[in-house]
């Protein structure tokens, strides 16, 4: 390997670990701080608005407010899914490497096989975000029916099982006064959204990769630096 090739490994694998980390160090913040994050924050206020529904009748609100969000997870599913069929077409009939990298001299130690691992990461994650804009609607679609009776009768085991990374807490007395099923799938839907949109955000340092991995690096610090204010809690 030369040396070339080596240094865009290293930078490729340090935006990755960089990714990574990051995202590791979230997931704990909503397991043991959640207030601390505005997805746990979030994920409590949803739980307060299910409470509000139940306790006050207001169907009209529960159903156009799951139509908003059952409307925005299925057009972001089709864009994903033709994004990601599209990329897909371009890596399977593509004959010899692009010469995007090339003419820019941006990274002149792209070949064919590279560019076809950068093409089938960008396609799987778009193909990351259709599938968890999909369980959001599904969830969604099955919180419609549980808004629509009432209060006692929704205290009734979850149609699923309880998940680590799905299953996110609201807050540290969620499971004690607010723990009932519609709570707990529109929050299970609304975690798919934010995968969903994650993966989203994640198109940008991809996308940069197919140009090469310091440009790659760059939009990973930058993304970094844009999700951690948009996680945190204000």
């Amino acid at each position: 390997m030369d040396p070339k090739t080596r240094l865009q490994t290293l930078l490729a694998i340090t935006g990755f670990l960089m990714l990574v980390v990051y995202h590791i160090y979230l997931y704990y913040l909503l397991r043991k701080r959640p207030e601390s994050t505005s997805i746990g924050v979030a994920n409590h206020l949803r739980v307060l608005w299910v409470r509000s529904i139940l306790t006050e009748n207001n169907g009209i609100l529960a159903v156009q407010t799951l139509r908003n969000l059952t409307t925005a997870a299925t057009f972001l599913a089709s864009t994903s899914i033709i994004i990601g069929l599209g990329v897909l077409n371009i890596a399977l009939t593509t004959e010899e490497v692009t010469t995007m990298s090339r003419i820019i001299e941006l990274d002149e130690s792209a070949n064919f096989r590279l560019w076809i691992t950068r093409l089938f990461v960008l396609f799987a994650d778009f193909m990351f975000c259709f599938f968890n804009f999909m369980l959001a609607v599904r969830y969604y679609n099955h919180a419609a029916f549980m808004l629509g009776q009432k209060p006692a009768e929704n205290m009734k085991p979850s149609l699923h099982k309880p998940g680590l990374l799905i299953n996110l807490p609201s807050s540290p007395e969620s499971s004690i006064g607010y723990g009932n099923s519609a709570a707990d799938t529109v929050n299970r839907g609304a975690a798919h959204y934010t995968l969903g949109m994650r993966g989203y955000y994640l198109v940008i340092p991809f996308a940069l990769w197919l140009i090469g991995a310091v440009w790659f690096l760059l939009g990973t610090v930058l993304l970094i630096i844009v999700l951690n204010r948009i996680d945190r809690a204000a």
